[in-house]
């Protein structure tokens, strides 16, 4: 099966002077969806209460694997399967993801009038779909 290449327009956010989030848009269970982009998330990952409020008869199981981030070196998470999520055009039939709490996100985005975030777009994506940043034009590309 031929992958199409897909090209997609990314969000800069200026957090601060000189700081910066990127962030794209996507589609999941008809609601428009925003997904902060981090090649430094080695997994894809969805807030905890968003999702379960949207899929109730998801699978959910108890992450076993050690978290780590840069700010904390352990935390609780969850693992389940996300379905038919859309960035762009692009369909993504299935794809694990991790569920955790991200509202301390959303109430930094929510300060600075940002729109809140949905999940977090991690390497595991980038990977698996050889996507790339151009910061040039802002678009995340890749293939599916």
């Amino acid at each position: 099966m031929n992958k199409k290449r897909h090209s997609v327009k990314l969000h800069l956010y200026e957090l601060e002077q000189h700081s910066f989030h990127i962030a794209v848009k996507g589609r999941w269970k008809n609601k428009t969806i925003h997904l902060i982009v981090d090649t430094g998330a080695s997994r894809t990952c969805f807030d905890h209460d968003f999702f379960t409020q949207h899929d109730s008869d998801a699978s959910i199981v108890e992450n076993e694997a050690d978290n780590i981030s840069i700010t904390s070196s352990s935390f609780e998470t969850n693992i389940t399967t996300l379905t038919d999520l859309k960035i762009g055009k692009a369909l993504i039939p299935e794809m694990q993801l991790v569920l955790l709490d991200m509202s301390h996100v959303n109430q930094a985005y929510k300060s600075l009038k940002l729109p809140s975030m949905q999940g977090i777009l991690g390497s595991d994506f980038f990977v698996q779909h050889q996507a790339t940043i151009n910061f040039k034009t802002l678009k995340l590309n890749f293939w599916l």
